[in-house]
């Protein structure tokens, strides 16, 4: 595994805890200015960073559930699956379970899926945009977990 925490905007404070781990499957990146808009137009350029199999997004205000990837690449396994989404609780649902695939803290997708679908949204839909993307990919197997396996503030 590894994590690419990215940065919308210079962030001296992410730079540091990465570096305190002195793990270097932890890695960050920071872009030269803020863009804002949820992180968004900098997704594309941390995919693009991306080494593993698997691959899945999340904000600093997500909290995974012990065994998050490992259900994640299990479910996709069993299937034969290149895109996993899960349930989560969400507080814009007064914190009950919403649909596998409607945020981006809960999917995975193989790599080669990620890198063929460009990340181009900047809306609050562009999570569920991107998911229905890579959908469309040639041949694309897709399986839901329903579960809820994230909690998104």
């Amino acid at each position: 595994w590894e994590v690419v925490a990215f940065t919308d905007g210079p962030n001296p404070d992410a730079v540091e805890i990465v570096k305190s781990t002195n793990d270097p499957r932890i890695r960050v990146i920071e872009t030269p200015k803020q863009m804002g808009r949820w992180g968004h137009p900098y997704r594309q350029m941390a995919f693009e960073q991306c080494n593993g199999e698997w691959i899945g997004t999340q904000n600093d205000d997500n909290y995974l559930v012990p065994g998050y990837i490992e259900q994640m690449v299990t479910a996709g396994e069993a299937k034969g699956a290149d895109v996993v989404a899960c349930q989560s609780l969400h507080r814009y649902s007064a914190w009950s379970a919403v649909p596998p695939g409607t945020d981006l803290c809960a999917w995975i997708a193989k790599a080669e899926v990620i890198h063929a679908t460009l990340w181009t949204g900047t809306g609050f839909t562009a999570d569920r945009d991107y998911l229905a993307a890579m959908m469309k990919y040639p041949g694309v197997v897709g399986v839901a977990v329903e579960r809820p396996l994230v909690v998104k503030n």
